[in-house]
């Protein structure tokens, strides 16, 4: 049910995998953060998992919209920010919790 996309796969095999998750039982897409920063168009996304520390606010907030982007029947959109150790990554992770408080989305601390 998964599918990965990353710089390595052609354009056209890419629209092919986005049409899959559109269309088939295919329901997980994963990939680097520069394909999901650029060049993917899935409304029916629903999650993103954030595995690597991010500081830049038009980047954020570029990944965050591939996922709640509205669309008929589509679930609540979650995002999962995977704090990591090491001072720069927590620092980092302390500006995107700042930045999704500006933006007013719920924060649930697990």
């Amino acid at each position: 049910k998964a599918v990965c996309v990353t710089g390595d796969v052609p354009h056209e095999e890419r629209e092919e995998i986005i049409d899959e998750i559109k269309h088939t039982s295919k329901n997980i897409l994963f990939g680097t953060q520069a394909i999901f920063s650029e060049g993917i168009s899935v409304d029916v996304l629903s999650c993103l998992i954030l595995g690597t520390p991010i500081n830049n606010d038009p980047l954020l907030t570029q990944l965050v919209g591939r996922v709640i982007r509205k669309r008929e029947g589509k679930v609540q959109p979650v995002i999962v920010d995977i704090q990591l150790k090491g001072n720069t990554a927590k620092r980092q992770a302390s500006n995107r919790i700042g930045h999704y408080m500006k933006e007013g989305y719920e924060i649930t601390y697990i």
